[in-house]
Protein backbone atom coordinates (compact mmCIF):
# COMPACT_ATOMS: atom_id res chain seq x y z
CA UNK A 1 0.00 0.00 0.00
CA UNK A 2 1.57 3.22 -0.92
CA UNK A 3 1.48 6.31 0.81
CA UNK A 4 3.42 9.58 -0.44
CA UNK A 5 3.58 12.07 2.41
CA UNK A 6 4.73 14.94 0.62
CA UNK A 7 1.40 14.71 -1.43
CA UNK A 8 -0.96 14.60 1.52
CA UNK A 9 0.89 17.68 3.53
CA UNK A 10 -2.31 19.46 3.69
CA UNK A 11 -4.78 16.79 4.51
CA UNK A 12 -1.54 16.08 7.35
CA UNK A 13 -1.87 19.84 8.73
CA UNK A 14 -5.73 19.58 8.61
CA UNK A 15 -5.53 16.15 10.89
CA UNK A 16 -3.07 17.48 13.15
CA UNK A 17 -4.95 21.28 13.70
CA UNK A 18 -8.52 19.14 14.47
CA UNK A 19 -6.69 16.51 16.88
CA UNK A 20 -4.34 18.98 18.57
CA UNK A 21 -5.66 18.16 22.02
CA UNK A 22 -4.41 14.73 21.93
CA UNK A 23 -1.35 15.35 20.52
CA UNK A 24 -1.34 12.83 17.39
CA UNK A 25 2.42 11.90 16.69
CA UNK A 26 3.36 12.05 12.69
CA UNK A 27 2.65 8.51 12.69
CA UNK A 28 -0.99 8.48 14.17
CA UNK A 29 -1.71 11.08 11.26
CA UNK A 30 -0.55 9.01 8.53
CA UNK A 31 -2.74 6.05 9.66
CA UNK A 32 -5.65 8.32 10.36
CA UNK A 33 -5.17 10.05 6.28
CA UNK A 34 -4.01 6.37 5.02
CA UNK A 35 -7.61 5.02 6.32
CA UNK A 36 -9.56 8.02 4.31
CA UNK A 37 -7.25 7.00 1.17
CA UNK A 38 -8.05 3.12 1.72
CA UNK A 39 -11.51 2.68 3.53
CA UNK A 40 -11.66 -0.88 3.17
CA UNK A 41 -8.42 -1.58 5.38
CA UNK A 42 -8.52 -1.47 9.28
CA UNK A 43 -5.57 0.65 11.20
CA UNK A 44 -3.13 -2.03 13.53
CA UNK A 45 -2.56 -0.21 16.37
CA UNK A 46 -1.86 -0.25 20.60
CA UNK A 47 -3.02 3.19 20.67
CA UNK A 48 -7.06 2.15 21.04
CA UNK A 49 -7.60 5.29 23.20
CA UNK A 50 -7.06 7.89 20.50
CA UNK A 51 -8.24 5.66 17.56
CA UNK A 52 -11.07 5.53 19.19
CA UNK A 53 -11.70 9.42 18.94
CA UNK A 54 -10.17 9.62 15.34
CA UNK A 55 -12.00 10.19 12.70
CA UNK A 56 -11.48 9.07 8.84
CA UNK A 57 -13.32 11.84 6.56
CA UNK A 58 -14.58 14.11 9.83
CA UNK A 59 -17.29 11.84 11.19
CA UNK A 60 -16.57 7.93 10.31
CA UNK A 61 -14.96 5.53 12.96
CA UNK A 62 -11.57 3.79 11.46
CA UNK A 63 -11.87 0.30 12.06
CA UNK A 64 -9.04 -0.72 14.04
CA UNK A 65 -7.37 -4.49 15.42
CA UNK A 66 -5.64 -3.82 18.75
CA UNK A 67 -4.16 -6.70 20.76
CA UNK A 68 -6.52 -8.03 23.64
CA UNK A 69 -6.75 -6.36 26.83
CA UNK A 70 -6.07 -8.16 30.29
CA UNK A 71 -8.76 -9.92 31.90
CA UNK A 72 -9.08 -7.52 34.58
CA UNK A 73 -11.52 -9.01 37.17
CA UNK A 74 -9.33 -12.30 36.98
CA UNK A 75 -7.91 -13.84 40.42
CA UNK A 76 -4.35 -14.75 39.97
CA UNK A 77 -2.11 -16.90 42.06
CA UNK A 78 1.61 -16.54 42.91
CA UNK A 79 4.24 -18.40 44.74
CA UNK A 80 5.47 -15.97 47.06
CA UNK A 81 9.47 -16.10 48.39
CA UNK A 82 8.45 -18.35 51.59
CA UNK A 83 6.21 -21.04 49.34
CA UNK A 84 2.93 -20.09 50.54
CA UNK A 85 0.66 -19.34 47.68
CA UNK A 86 -1.02 -15.96 47.42
CA UNK A 87 -3.83 -14.92 45.48
CA UNK A 88 -5.17 -11.36 44.66
CA UNK A 89 -7.62 -9.91 41.60
CA UNK A 90 -6.60 -7.15 39.09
Amino acid sequence: MAFDFSENIPQLRELARRYANRKPDLADLCLIRMSELYPRHAVITVDESDFRVYRRNKRETIPIVCPPRPNLGASRTILSTEGRNASWTV
